[in-house]
């Protein structure tokens, strides 16, 4: 080896190295936004939070707009940890990080701020198991992530094992990619018809996108929009599979304000409906009841239960909770494999 490129050599080592002590200097390490239950390369740049360490305590040394890179490891949450606007909330991946609910607390993160328009951010991480005790009537605050008045989004995450929700109460405009929901609404209070709550998540206002994400054995329905207001309720390229009374549900929406409406759109949605203990008459792939303004095109059906022997892609309910009659329902180009479409013939309902 000549001295020029021993030299060129020793530079490049040095290099190396100043790189290494720089990554464990600011918190940089590498991973992927992609598929919620896949680890690939990222990064993440700001305020490094060990394994273990006290979420309250950290969270509130900072203000608004911090970025809290989690290590690889468990987290325990005792009481509501407090979020600022702009706040991210960022993990080693799903599995590698896990954020979860000591025995008793039942909401797992808060935000004291009247500004409704911020935004708090969740990648790459689990966080889940929210609880009430399972004998004790909580009136479907049971346990959840989350019930701020504010937008969420979450990208490579797995939310799961919450007695009511993952997200729910005042959030809104929620946008979630490559996201894993599952286990949630196993409290019984959950499932009480005066509280019926138990879900991935639900809606009251404002927008949902969903993109590349798996919706799976949640105990009554995967998301549900029930009514909604100020909605645009976007779903697609999702898996639904074995969640407790239907996929989707549309409920009393898409007529509250001039354009509400919602896109479900090349998802699968197979194999739910096997609760058919929970307060309802009616079970199926997706339900829309007392709602109008919806699309449904190029999604895969199969194996929904209806609750009486049969299967059933889509039931469609036409009842007295939304004086406007059913109108801008159209229902096409999807595969059902035997699953059967409910009202097709119903007034404002068109099925191709």
């Amino acid at each position: 080896m000549t001295s020029t490129t021993w030299a060129h050599f020793t530079r490049a080592i040095k290099a190396l190295a100043l790189s290494m002590l720089l990554v464990a200097a600011v918190g940089w390490w590498s991973s992927s936004d992609g598929d919620a239950r896949v680890l690939g390369p990222h990064r993440c740049q700001g305020v490094n939070v060990p394994a273990n360490a006290g979420l309250v305590s950290v969270f509130n040394q900072h203000g608004a707009g911090t970025t809290y890179c989690l290590a690889r490891g468990t987290y325990t949450v005792r009481e509501r940890v407090p979020l600022d606007p702009g706040d991210r909330v960022v993990g080693g991946g799903p599995g590698a990080t896990t954020i979860r609910a000591a025995s008793g607390t039942s909401v797992m993160f808060a935000y004291y701020h009247s500004d409704t328009n911020g935004l708090v951010t969740f990648k790459r991480l689990s966080v889940g198991g929210a609880n009430r005790p399972r004998g004790e009537n909580c009136n479907a605050s049971c346990g959840a992530v989350m019930l701020a008045d504010v937008r969420i989004h979450a990208v490579g995450v797995r939310c799961f094992g919450n007695g009511t929700t993952c997200f729910a109460g005042g959030a809104h405009d929620i946008v979630v990619r490559n996201f894993e929901c599952d286990k949630n609404g196993w409290h019984p209070d959950s499932l009480k018809s005066d509280f019926q709550s138990a879900s991935c998540m639900k809606l009251n206002h404002g927008s949902l996108t969903m993109t590349n994400s798996y919706v799976h054995d949640n105990y009554w329905d995967g998301v549900w929009c029930d009514h909604c207001d100020h909605v645009a309720f976007v779903i697609k390229n999702s898996t639904f599979v074995h969640n407790g009374r239907s996929g989707i549900v549309w409920e009393v929406s898409g007529d509250a304000v001039a354009g509400d409406h919602a896109l479900i759109k090349s998802n699968k949605i197979r194999n739910n409906g096997w609760n058919t203990d929970g307060p309802s008459s009616a079970w199926a792939g997706i339900i829309i009841s007392d709602s109008s303004n919806i699309e449904i095109l190029g999604n895969t059906f199969g194996g929904n239960n209806d609750g009486s022997g049969g299967t059933r892609a889509i039931h469609i309910y036409d009842g007295t909770r939304n004086p406007e009659p059913l109108h801008d329902i159209n229902v096409h180009d999807n595969t059902l494999n035997g699953d059967r479409i409910q009202s097709c013939a119903t007034t404002g309902v068109t099925c191709e």
